[in-house]
């Protein structure tokens, strides 16, 4: 588990928030605080009067000067800042694969001062109220972690500090995070692609609420995610393909809460190629590109055609465009692998271009967590581009299949060879019709 700082600078009863910049690897367009992770060298120059761990204090220093562009024991000399303290502690869920403890320290100022933000960084800052920040989320207008969020409103409470930030998951239920308000994802565990073991069971809407792509490995795990989505009052179920890690022992959350299905007319027919029962006593309805399912904050969710990684996939996403639930178009976690039989590698390039030229705020997949802006599936698109170069420069040499795996895959890890195969085949299929 490593260690991260968050500061939290303060004046009077606002404090300074940022957006992080769309094209950042680590929560892309997420409000924040600044900082980061702890450094091994931090440490060396952290002596300090706050009775403040001398690691801890040199990595809140150095995240200030790096990202605001001020020196904090200047601040500190002109009686600027008054005092720094540790405020909360909060630790990432077990769940997670990657682990963080992080130490918010409160900065507190007695004037605010001119920062040279770092625009590597920091798309836009704000000074506002806790409760402001806040009523932005509860708009939809900001993607937020759960602990800053909880923060956010601990501060607003006036809670005395230190808080202690903790995620405690019963037994019987699946984790869920709501990083953007109205957008519940909870995250079963299911027979995924690895590196993903889990696929995103999303929850949206006003007071009637579609549960989209509820799934889970075993009849136990689905158990688990049916206890947790009885108090959601949903009144609709939405697969958005037919890849088995998207809709395994859905049907029996379908039965159990006793909710119509929407899908595809495509989406459905591939599904009962699979599991020709899998409908059976379940009331289906198909939808289509530019049908509407449903509301969020008051605004009509509308169903949009995401095809190419698989026939007939749909996605979702509001009218202001606020979030877009992409399903497999791209990752968050590992790589997205394009079907030979039940998708199209033309199809989905065009696809990403259409999201793209969408511009959705957010865009959320099913394996990992919320991102800022489109950035990583124009990533996706690229990469996509220089994969098919890849292939053509094989053409040309003459190479078998077995021969382009070894020459665009070098370092691949044997048990993924498979489904490089499928993409390569997929970009040959193009290759050789054009």
């Amino acid at each position: 588990m490593r260690k991260a700082v968050s500061v939290v600078l303060t004046f009077q009863d606002q404090i300074y928030g940022i957006r992080r910049q769309n094209h950042l690897r680590a929560f892309p367009g997420y409000f924040s605080f600044p900082g980061g992770k702890v450094d091994r060298t931090d440490g060396e120059n952290g002596e300090n009067s706050f009775e403040i761990e001398p690691v801890l204090y040199e990595a809140v220093t150095r995240e200030i000067e790096e990202e605001l562009g001020v020196n904090i024991s200047e601040l500190i000399e002109t009686n600027v800042v008054t005092n720094i303290k540790q405020v909360a502690l909060a630790i990432t869920p077990d769940f997670n694969p990657v682990r963080f403890e992080t130490y918010f320290f409160e900065v507190k100022m007695t004037k605010k001062v001119e920062f040279r933000e770092d625009p590597g960084e920091i798309r836009e800052s704000f000074w506002r109220k806790p409760s402001e920040f806040i009523e932005s989320y509860e708009s939809g207008d900001f993607l937020i972690v759960p602990p800053v969020l909880t923060f956010l409103k601990m501060m607003d409470n006036n809670e005395s500090s230190p808080f202690h930030i903790q995620f405690e998951i019963p037994t019987n239920k699946v984790p869920m995070i709501e990083n953007i308000s109205g957008v519940k994802q909870f995250m079963p565990e299911t027979n995924t692609l690895p590196p993903a073991n889990r696929t995103n069971c999303f929850v949206l809407g006003d007071e009637e609420k579609v549960i989209v792509d509820p799934c889970a490995k075993d009849k136990d795990e689905m158990i688990k995610l049916i206890d947790s989505l009885k108090g959601e009052h949903a009144n609709s179920v939405l697969f958005t393909h037919h890849h088995i890690d998207h809709f395994e022992f859905g049907n029996l959350l379908v039965k159990e809460l006793d909710l119509p299905v929407y899908l595809s007319k495509t989406c459905h027919d591939y599904i009962k190629k699979q599991q020709s029962n899998f409908f059976d006593d379940l009331k289906v309805e198909f939808l289509s590109n530019g049908d509407k399912l449903g509301k969020w904050k008051g605004e009509d969710i509308l169903i949009i055609d995401i095809s190419g990684h698989a026939f007939g996939h749909l996605g979702l996403y509001p009218e202001s465009k606020k979030w877009f639930i992409a399903g497999d178009l791209f990752q968050g976690i590992g790589s997205v692998v394009v079907g030979l039989d039940d998708g199209d590698m033309v199809e989905y390039m065009e696809t990403l271009q259409k999201v793209i030229d969408l511009d959705p705020q957010s865009v959320f997949p099913s394996h990992g967590i919320g991102l800022g802006g489109t950035n990583i599936i124009k990533r996706n698109l690229l990469h996509r581009k220089m994969r098919e170069e890849q292939v053509k420069k094989c053409l040309v040499k003459g190479y078998d299949l077995d021969q382009m795996i070894s020459e665009i895959y070098p370092e691949l890890n044997p048990t993924l060879v498979e489904y490089a195969k499928y993409n390569i085949r997929g970009h040959l299929k193009y290759l050789t019709v054009d």
